[in-house]
């Protein structure tokens, strides 16, 4: 009798076998400042210098040296990547009403190397389907780096810090897992396959996102899919705190 294999992996597909991961955690923040009095930029994407953040006042730094007049959090996500490796995080931050600079982001995190304590990255931000702005950072496990871009009238922040694997970040884990039903006819056809998903896990442990990163074959993608929909999760923390992660999982299809 043929049975179905499958193994599930929490990690960055195609890197498997890379070994050192990192966990990227982000804050996004949108601010508007007056246009007759620009803001003083600091720091720039892409041709600009890096400046560490301090501290839990770093938003409050940010807003002054900026001057800027509001400040609204776009989205806090958690990215894993592998060494080597490369994601990409997309999100939609509002209905897309007229009144909304911006609507959706793309944030892509690639490694670059591990030094000692310090970590050095590329991370591209596009807003709206526009080009993207990107710029190689080189940060120090731990601590904050604050970089910012300036729109018409805005200003785009970006505050990212860089861990390693250990007690200060927690992967959200798995409650319930059900199995995928292999598809009748890859099944009689004796057709194995990988499916590689890219799962959103917001803060309180739900599932707000599946995407398909790799995949050998359409029947075995809505098939992975529909099995993962069906998972609970226990959430994630960082420091303590629940935060929302995306995860990599892979699903090997085998007949035996």
């Amino acid at each position: 009798m043929r049975t179905l294999m499958i193994a599930m992996l929490l990690v960055l597909a195609p890197w498997v076998l890379a070994g050192d991961k990192l966990l990227v955690e982000f804050q996004i923040y949108m601010g508007a400042y007056e246009a007759a009095s620009p803001a003083q930029v600091v720091v720039t994407l892409p041709t600009g210098r890096l400046a560490e953040a301090k501290g839990s006042a770093v938003i409050e730094d940010i807003q002054s040296t900026f001057k800027l007049k509001s400040m609204r959090l776009l989205g806090a996500p958690v990215v894993e990547v592998a060494l080597p490796g490369e994601t990409m995080v997309t999100q939609g931050t509002s209905d897309g009403g007229p009144t909304d600079l911006i609507q959706n982001y793309r944030l892509r995190v690639k490694t670059l190397g591990k030094e000692g304590d310090r970590a050095r990255l590329e991370v591209g931000l596009s807003i709206n389907g526009q080009p993207e702005t990107a710029m190689d950072i080189f940060a120090k496990f731990g601590t904050g780096v604050a970089l910012a871009n300036r729109l018409d009238g805005h200003m785009l922040i970006l505050l990212t810090t860089v861990h390693e694997e250990g007690e200060e970040i927690i992967r959200p884990q798995p409650l319930k897992k059900v199995l995928p039903e292999y598809p009748a006819e890859l099944k009689e056809q004796k057709i194995a396959g990988t499916v590689v998903l890219r799962v959103t896990i917001d803060a309180t442990g739900k599932v707000t996102d599946i995407q398909p990163e790799k995949s050998d074959h359409e029947s075995l993608t809505h098939a992975a899919i529909a099995a993962v929909k069906e998972w609970t999760w226990r959430p994630g923390t960082v420091k303590g705190q629940p935060k929302g992660f995306m995860l990599m999982i892979t699903i090997h299809f085998r007949l035996s």
